[in-house]
């Protein structure tokens, strides 16, 4: 119980002086969700924004962004920057009540023509927000960091349960809908099994703990079938080695 404890206290304040942090001086706390989402789809074109586009949104929607560059390459395609994929970040992070929130990620996310939310819609939603929490802000944080053996142990827990918990959520949520309405994302996403997604601590907490979970139990189970298939071998080979003595002395024995 106590060492559980422990556990759960260094992933705390990992998350609280490492990741959260880096998520603070990014300055999206200064602004509403709702800035955002209008400021930077005005600087867009067809879902892409340019270098200089970018830098005009974040002065506009005054975010920090522009002085992390080499964090937003990861919300790029190489060429131009995802406009989607950082309206996510922005509506994870900046100011707004969860009914916002949750208006503004089905605005992004549902095509401009349909007043629902497809089954492709809800994975490219769902992909998003976790990997934004687990994946793409803690791998930067850790290259920050990468003396910080608690931050690469959290980060290697939560990287190795991500696409598990991507497919849960989606399969949570969809229960076989094709589509979904406003009203039926807001009730769905009221879900406790569901709600942590519009918080990237929480997000990055529930994973580490589906890791000590799931993860930790099979992998040790692994390791213990690992170590009694060595041991048989080991076994096998003795066994082997003592019938060709007993052969070889039972030959000499007859000369």
């Amino acid at each position: 119980m106590g060492c559980s404890n422990s556990r759960s206290d260094l992933i705390e304040r990992v998350d609280q002086n490492l990741l959260m942090d880096f998520e603070n001086k990014l300055g999206f706390e200064n602004t509403s969700a709702e800035t955002i989402v209008k400021v930077f789809h005005n600087y867009s074109k067809d879902g892409l924004m340019t270098k200089s586009q970018l830098n005009d949104a974040c002065n506009d929607s005054e975010v920090n962004l522009n002085l992390q560059m080499s964090f937003l390459d990861k919300f790029s395609d190489g060429n131009n920057f995802l406009v989607k994929k950082i309206i996510c970040l922005g509506i994870l992070l900046a100011k707004g009540e969860k009914a916002e929130k949750l208006n503004l990620l089905f605005e992004t996310y549902s095509s401009r023509k349909f007043d629902f939310l497809s089954q492709s819609d809800i994975e490219e939603m769902f992909t998003d927000l976790i990997e934004i929490s687990c994946i793409k802000i803690p791998n930067f944080v850790l290259s920050l960091n990468k003396q910080d053996a608690s931050l690469r142990r959290y980060v290697s827990k939560i990287a190795v349960t991500t696409p598990g918990m991507i497919t849960y959520h989606i399969y949570i949520f969809t229960e076989n809908l094709d589509r979904i309405t406003l009203e039926n994302f807001q009730d769905k996403m009221e879900n406790e099994k569901l709600l942590h997604l519009l918080n990237t601590k929480s997000a990055r907490i529930y994973a580490a703990k589906m890791f000590m979970n799931m993860v930790k139990p099979a992998e040790n189970i692994m390791k213990k079938n690992k170590s009694i298939k060595k041991m048989n071998k080991r076994t096998t080979s003795y066994k082997q080695s003592l019938s060709q003595k007993r052969k070889i002395g039972k030959t000499n024995s007859m000369i």
